[in-house]
């Protein structure tokens, strides 16, 4: 199931002239395919291997963030625009919606018994990916209206 906000239906169309795209793919392979650790039945991307699930302490990342699904939100959030030049929202918008595939195939993969929300969010200056486990009563980090959030465009896959 795939939600989009109008803004972001406008921006997928205008995608569609916009082909001359350098990456930087020794970058871009991190993000690609990150390194994904399980730390207190969480999925969090650890690509500089700094996570060792004995050194958490969970009870006070429970109270900081709330619950799991807030914490994986704000460990796996990921500027795109780190690795498209130029730094033009269509056109990192578009390796954004590589990424989000390339997430969705993985996380599918590995965790097949798992629901997975992936977002990307573009703004006037950046462009955001994210995802989390789908968990039956914490929600997430984007309402079920997407026109609300009026400053910037909104793609989530339920996969």
């Amino acid at each position: 199931m795939i939600k989009m906000s109008s803004k972001m239906e406008s921006l997928l169309d205008k995608m569609k002239d916009y082909n001359d795209i350098k990456i930087n793919i020794i970058k871009l392979k991190e993000v690609l395919f990150p390194r994904i650790v399980e730390i207190h039945e969480c999925l969090i991307i650890d690509n500089k291997w700094e996570m060792n699930e004995d050194e958490i302490k969970f009870e006070f990342i429970k109270k900081m963030f709330g619950n799991r699904t807030m914490y994986e939100i704000s460990c796996n959030e990921v500027c795109m625009n780190y690795y498209v030049e130029p730094n033009d929202n269509l056109y990192v918008a578009q390796v954004g919606m590589v990424v989000m595939d390339a997430w969705k195939y993985r996380l599918k993969a590995e965790y097949p018994n798992d629901k997975f929300y992936i977002i990307m969010e573009v703004s006037d200056t950046h462009t955001i990916l994210r995802f989390h486990k789908f968990r039956e009563g914490e929600g997430g980090i984007i309402g079920n209206n997407l026109e609300n959030n009026t400053e910037n465009a909104i793609i989530v896959e339920l996969v």
